[in-house]
Protein backbone atom coordinates (compact mmCIF):
# COMPACT_ATOMS: atom_id res chain seq x y z
CA UNK A 1 0.00 0.00 0.00
CA UNK A 2 2.85 2.18 0.68
CA UNK A 3 6.53 2.58 -0.64
CA UNK A 4 8.71 4.65 2.12
CA UNK A 5 5.79 5.79 3.91
CA UNK A 6 3.82 7.01 0.66
CA UNK A 7 1.13 6.02 -1.52
CA UNK A 8 2.72 5.02 -4.82
CA UNK A 9 1.31 6.11 -7.87
CA UNK A 10 -1.49 5.03 -9.97
CA UNK A 11 -1.38 2.50 -12.14
CA UNK A 12 -3.08 2.34 -15.45
CA UNK A 13 -5.88 -0.40 -15.82
CA UNK A 14 -4.69 -1.68 -19.05
CA UNK A 15 -1.44 -2.00 -17.69
CA UNK A 16 -2.66 -4.63 -15.44
CA UNK A 17 -2.95 -8.45 -16.76
CA UNK A 18 -5.99 -8.96 -18.43
CA UNK A 19 -7.54 -11.34 -15.88
CA UNK A 20 -6.88 -8.47 -13.19
CA UNK A 21 -8.46 -5.88 -14.80
CA UNK A 22 -11.59 -7.73 -16.28
CA UNK A 23 -12.13 -8.14 -11.86
CA UNK A 24 -11.24 -4.75 -11.45
CA UNK A 25 -13.63 -3.15 -13.96
CA UNK A 26 -16.66 -5.71 -12.67
CA UNK A 27 -16.22 -4.89 -9.57
CA UNK A 28 -15.59 -0.91 -10.21
CA UNK A 29 -18.15 -0.27 -13.27
CA UNK A 30 -19.94 2.77 -12.43
CA UNK A 31 -17.10 4.63 -10.62
CA UNK A 32 -16.21 8.32 -10.46
CA UNK A 33 -13.08 7.76 -8.58
CA UNK A 34 -10.86 4.77 -9.24
CA UNK A 35 -6.91 4.34 -8.12
CA UNK A 36 -4.65 1.30 -8.27
CA UNK A 37 -1.12 0.79 -6.56
CA UNK A 38 1.29 -1.31 -6.63
CA UNK A 39 1.59 -3.89 -3.77
CA UNK A 40 3.34 -6.95 -2.75
CA UNK A 41 2.72 -8.67 -5.71
CA UNK A 42 -0.28 -7.78 -6.58
CA UNK A 43 -2.40 -4.24 -6.85
CA UNK A 44 -4.51 -1.76 -4.40
CA UNK A 45 -7.89 -0.61 -5.62
CA UNK A 46 -9.64 1.71 -4.48
CA UNK A 47 -12.75 2.95 -5.81
CA UNK A 48 -16.08 5.20 -5.14
CA UNK A 49 -19.24 5.09 -7.05
CA UNK A 50 -21.71 6.96 -5.47
CA UNK A 51 -22.66 5.35 -1.94
CA UNK A 52 -20.40 2.62 -2.32
CA UNK A 53 -16.57 2.28 -1.67
CA UNK A 54 -14.52 -0.54 -2.73
CA UNK A 55 -11.46 -1.56 -1.43
CA UNK A 56 -9.68 -4.33 -3.13
CA UNK A 57 -6.57 -6.54 -3.22
CA UNK A 58 -5.45 -7.96 -5.83
CA UNK A 59 -3.40 -10.17 -7.71
CA UNK A 60 -2.16 -13.41 -9.80
CA UNK A 61 -1.91 -16.29 -7.88
CA UNK A 62 1.23 -18.86 -8.33
CA UNK A 63 -0.94 -21.39 -10.19
CA UNK A 64 -2.04 -18.49 -12.62
CA UNK A 65 -5.91 -18.02 -10.90
CA UNK A 66 -6.98 -14.54 -9.16
CA UNK A 67 -6.21 -14.27 -5.57
CA UNK A 68 -8.94 -11.16 -4.66
CA UNK A 69 -10.13 -9.56 -0.95
CA UNK A 70 -12.35 -6.87 -1.71
CA UNK A 71 -14.13 -5.15 0.84
CA UNK A 72 -17.36 -2.67 -0.12
CA UNK A 73 -18.99 -0.14 2.02
CA UNK A 74 -21.32 2.80 2.20
CA UNK A 75 -19.78 6.14 1.93
CA UNK A 76 -22.26 7.05 4.79
CA UNK A 77 -20.04 4.25 7.19
CA UNK A 78 -17.12 6.76 6.81
CA UNK A 79 -17.60 9.42 10.13
CA UNK A 80 -14.01 10.59 9.06
CA UNK A 81 -11.82 11.28 6.42
CA UNK A 82 -9.21 12.69 6.78
CA UNK A 83 -5.91 14.11 4.77
CA UNK A 84 -2.15 14.75 5.21
CA UNK A 85 -0.04 15.51 2.25
CA UNK A 86 -0.91 12.63 -0.41
CA UNK A 87 -2.04 10.62 2.67
CA UNK A 88 -5.31 9.63 2.97
CA UNK A 89 -7.12 7.84 6.20
CA UNK A 90 -10.59 6.84 6.97
CA UNK A 91 -12.26 5.79 9.22
CA UNK A 92 -15.57 3.48 9.03
CA UNK A 93 -18.21 2.27 11.40
CA UNK A 94 -19.69 -0.58 9.77
CA UNK A 95 -20.67 -4.96 10.16
CA UNK A 96 -16.90 -4.94 10.99
CA UNK A 97 -17.08 -2.90 13.60
CA UNK A 98 -14.72 0.65 13.92
CA UNK A 99 -11.33 0.92 12.02
CA UNK A 100 -9.03 3.09 10.22
CA UNK A 101 -8.06 2.52 6.60
CA UNK A 102 -5.02 4.22 5.07
CA UNK A 103 -5.97 5.55 1.36
CA UNK A 104 -5.32 7.64 -1.22
CA UNK A 105 -6.08 11.16 -0.15
CA UNK A 106 -7.90 11.67 -3.27
CA UNK A 107 -10.49 9.26 -1.93
CA UNK A 108 -10.23 10.76 1.68
CA UNK A 109 -11.05 14.47 -0.02
CA UNK A 110 -13.90 12.77 -2.02
CA UNK A 111 -15.58 11.39 1.05
CA UNK A 112 -14.72 14.02 3.65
Amino acid sequence: MHENGVMTDDVPLDELPAELADRVRAATAHAGYRSIHPHDDGYLVYAHAGEQVVVMDIAMAENNSVAERTETFSASDVVEATVRGSEGELEVVDRGGRRRLSVPAALAERLA
